[in-house]
């Protein structure tokens, strides 16, 4: 709204302002306080339209000059943070790994299937190569390829029948399953299970040599597995980052 100044007001505005130049603005702030300037440009871009027209010898209203530029406010996304690089991270590894799950969709059930079989084939030849591989290395008779699988089938069995029990004790005691000590004592149950079927099926004539083979299968999975598993790392990282 524009209005004309008050003559009232031109004392003081003389004294705000002595180097006046013959016109006067007036506007008030987002609190209410008046503001007076000699100058457009002095008036902020949000209160140009509301600003009092000042005062001028030919007693017409002053307009904002259409030239002055305006100030913009902020875009509120231009001082919003940027997302934290984890997050973009994390989703490049969400949709990595969703492009793999519908690369297994694509393959169906019985694609899926024949997959999981295939693993598991090439699981059980590599344990069975293993395990024959630490008999020689403890001392113990050949063992054949077709027995050292038999061992291998006979030994997850038992791992299956152990882990249910497992399950059923700690759902009845409540016992908490996380824990550093639960998973000591279940890897040693585990080893004594499998040196005991290597023991029952007659690869090893004393309990402990069984123990030591398993202790030694053991070792070499993991020396094994460490490179594998890091190379398996690099090559989803590489791939996730092309995607």
């Amino acid at each position: 709204m524009i209005c004309r100044v008050g003559l009232a007001a031109l004392p003081l505005l003389l004294l705000v302002a002595p180097h006046a130049s013959g016109e006067i603005y007036r506007w008030e702030d987002e609190q209410g306080r008046p503001h007076f300037s000699d100058r457009v440009e002095d008036v902020p871009a949000g209160f140009r339209r509301d600003v009092t027209a000042g005062l001028r010898g030919d007693g017409e209203a002053a307009l904002p000059e259409p030239g002055a530029p305006e100030e913009t406010a902020p875009s509120p996304t231009a001082s919003a943070p940027a997302a934290p690089a984890a997050s973009a991270a994390g989703r490049a590894q969400a949709e990595a790994l969703a492009k793999q799950l519908s690369g297994l969709a694509s393959l169906g059930v019985g694609g899926v299937l024949v997959l999981a079989l295939a693993v598991l084939a090439l699981s059980f030849a590599c344990y069975a190569g293993l395990l024959k591989l630490a008999c020689r290395l403890c001392g113990e008779a050949p063992l054949a390829f077709g027995r050292a699988l038999l061992v291998a089938l006979v030994q997850m069995v038992a791992g299956i029948g152990i882990g249910l029990v497992e399950l059923l004790l700690v759902g009845a005691s409540g016992v908490e399953s996380g824990g550093a000590g639960f998973q000591g004592v279940q890897a040693l149950l585990g080893l004594a299970v499998n040196a005991g079927v290597l023991q029952a099926l007659g690869v090893c004539e004393r309990f402990f040599r069984a123990v030591l083979v398993m202790v030694v299968v053991t070792a070499i999975t993991v020396v094994i597995s460490l490179p594998i598993a890091l190379v398996l790392i690099l090559v989803l990282g590489h791939a996730a980052g092309l995607g």
